[in-house]
């Protein structure tokens, strides 16, 4: 065993790791754990401190108030995607908003889908007038005349974000293809894109037949 000051403490201490290439310094981690601190000035407030790590920040509190308002990268926003992805808080019931999965999702959407047409533009659908008009166009979509079954879907004629609202003559019944196809164009417009002109003829025929008749008697 051989005596060592220790380069840090210099209290005296003794080892019998030393040979010709290697001499002890410290006598403990603590020790060496110091030697590797650094003085360093904080970015963001400006204070001098002691860290070993490569953090430009004297505290959490510094680091945060710094980047406030900076946006991330592409790298960091994808790392967090992968750790939110991969963390057990975001699976199944532990997560925060959890209601159901797929058991509940399909009722879940109907009711999230029948509370947007409901709000639109403060105008409740008639589900009567809905019913009349569906055994007028005899549960065949309006655009391509295929019968629908339980799958028929409410189509504004102008669309929603156009301004179009729940009022009944703005309302016909289409399938989901169509409803998609037309997307967020007005009826004129995609009547004119498609040459579907004969259209036209058939919605005022749905307005003299159902709509006219209907107000006049509400």
């Amino acid at each position: 065993m051989r005596e060592f000051v220790c380069a840090t403490c210099g209290n005296v201490f003794q080892s019998k790791k030393a040979d010709k290439n290697r001499t002890p310094k410290f006598c403990s981690r603590e020790c060496a754990a110091v030697s590797f601190r650094k003085m360093k000035v904080c970015a963001h407030c400006g204070r001098e401190f002691y860290d070993w790590t490569r953090d430009k920040y004297c505290s959490h509190d510094c680091k945060v108030a710094a980047l406030r308002g900076v946006p991330l990268s592409e790298e960091h926003r994808r790392k967090l995607s992968e750790a939110r992805k991969a963390s057990p808080k975001c699976h199944g019931a532990a997560l925060y908003n959890w209601k159901g999965g797929d058991e509940t999702y399909l009722e879940r959407m109907r009711g999230h889908n029948q509370r947007r047409r409901d709000k639109t533009a403060g105008i409740p659908v008639d589900r009567k007038y809905i019913k009349l008009l569906k055994a007028a166009q005899r549960n065949q979509c309006f655009y391509c005349g295929e019968y629908m079954g339980n799958a028929a879907t409410l189509e504004h004629l102008t669309p929603v974000s156009k301004g179009g609202t729940n009022a009944n003559h703005n309302i016909v019944l289409a399938c989901k293809s169509c409803n998609s196809r037309k997307h967020d164009s007005t009826f004129e417009e995609y009547i004119i894109k498609t040459g579907q002109i004969y259209l036209a003829d058939k919605y005022d025929y749905l307005l003299a037949r159902i709509y006219a008749p209907y107000m006049m008697a509400k």
